[in-house]
Formats: structure tokens, sequence, C-alpha cells
């Protein structure tokens, strides 16, 4: 993931990243990727760990920490002008999604087009550019993802607007419920993605921005929702 963003900013992304930015990724970062991948072995050789990779001497002198886990590039993207401009068809339709939202049992909607052409096109160009994927899910215990959260690079300005548009858009489901935590996953392909887990929520908005190529399962989001309420007592875990 990380060298592929590396070739994509490198390339110039949709066409707004600034040259210098592109010529050091092209210049330092790539190279020091790819060295350090070339040392990596298969997944399946390194069950001791769970499928991470401990970076070694020769990785280091090639200036992985350096390049790893920084961010280098956090493009700013300032919220859109009015809360209504994030919002497609689908998510405009405010009476039919309140009406299934408190008609539904469990409380669960799947909004079509929730977003603008422009909001999703923005949020996914921000979400390639950003260097902020710090934490790597080990890919034999968890599936294979990368995560960036809100309190450690995940903070621009067009997040924290469409989380206010949220709010504004549907005041009866999002009343006295502010947003507390917010994080994106990038998943490698093959991997089988996120495994089962609960999340604590009020209100847990998922939205899903990959592109339609890119999506293995057509007929579906790739998001499996388990409907069944957990017992009284139970901890997270469980």
């Amino acid at each position: 993931m990380d060298l592929e963003q590396a070739q994509y900013i490198a390339d110039g992304g949709e066409g707004a990243i600034p040259q210098d930015t592109r010529d050091y990724f092209k210049t330092v970062v790539t190279p020091i990727l790819k060295d350090t991948l070339a040392r990596v072995p298969p997944v399946e050789d390194l069950s001791a760990s769970g499928g991470l990779y401990p970076f070694g001497t020769l990785d280091r002198a090639s200036g992985i920490g350096s390049v790893y886990n920084r961010a280098l590039y956090m493009p700013e993207y300032p919220e859109l002008p009015h809360s209504d401009d994030y919002f497609g068809e689908g998510g405009k339709d405010v009476v039919g999604v309140t009406a299934r939202w408190f008609t539904a049992s469990p409380r669960l909607v799947v909004i079509d087009d929730l977003l603008s052409s422009k909001a999703l096109s923005e949020v996914r160009s921000l979400l390639a550019e950003s260097t902020v994927f710090y934490q790597t899910k080990m890919p034999e215990k968890f599936g294979g993802y990368v995560g960036a959260y809100i309190d450690d690079g995940l903070h621009q300005r067009l997040l924290l607007g469409l989380s206010f548009a949220l709010h504004k858009q549907y005041p009866l489901i999002f009343k006295r419920h502010d947003l507390r935590y917010m994080w994106a996953y990038k998943y490698a392909p093959g991997m089988g993605g996120i495994k089962i887990h609960a999340d604590e929520a009020a209100v847990n908005v998922n939205i899903w921005v990959t592109p339609d190529d890119a999506n293995v399962n057509p007929e579906s989001g790739g998001l499996v929702v388990f409907t069944t309420k957990p017992k009284e007592g139970w901890d997270f875990e469980k």
C-alpha cells in the first residue's frame, strides 16, 4: 500500500499535487520502499509475527525510518461551502432515510448515492494522497488492512465538515450524538478484509467510497452486518 501510494503521488494523483512533492516521492520515497520490500518474505513465512515484517539493519540503513509511517504529505481539503453540498440524491432524501431508520428493527439503513459526486471525489483523493495510514493490522489475525484515525492524522476539514453535515442533515437521527471517533481503512486485495467485530456507538456510519471497478462483489458493498444483539453483560471481546 505504501509503495502504491508513493507511486500515485509521484505520478501527480488527480493533478493537484505540487511538483516538488511529486519529485520527492519519485526520487526518495519510492526507491527506499522498493529496496525494503525486496527483503520482505511472503506473508506465510511470517507466522511468528502474525504476518508482520520486523525491519532489520539493512532496512534502517536504507532510510525506511524516514519514510515509513510518516506524514510526508497531508493535502489540505477544505470543507464544502454548504452542508447540502456533501449529499447526492440518496443523501438528500431526508424524510425517507429518517422514516426507514425509525421503522427498521434493528435500526439499519442503506443509502445509495449518499455523497455528491464532488464530495465523493474529494474524499477519495484525500484518502489516496494522505500518508497517515499508520496502523497495519496483522494479516493472519485480522485480515490484512491499514487504518488511519482522527487522533492520529485523519482530521482534515473536509471530513470534519462531512460529520457536521450528517448531523445537520439528519437531526432526528443524530440528535445529542456528537462525533466521537472517525477512521478510514484500506484493504489489501485477496486478504479477505476485516474480520467479524463490534463497533460501540449510538449511531455508526459506514461510508463505502471504493470505486465500482474495485468491488469484487458487485451485488453488495462488501459489508456484512450481523443484526443479533449481544447478550446483557458481554464485554467488548465477547
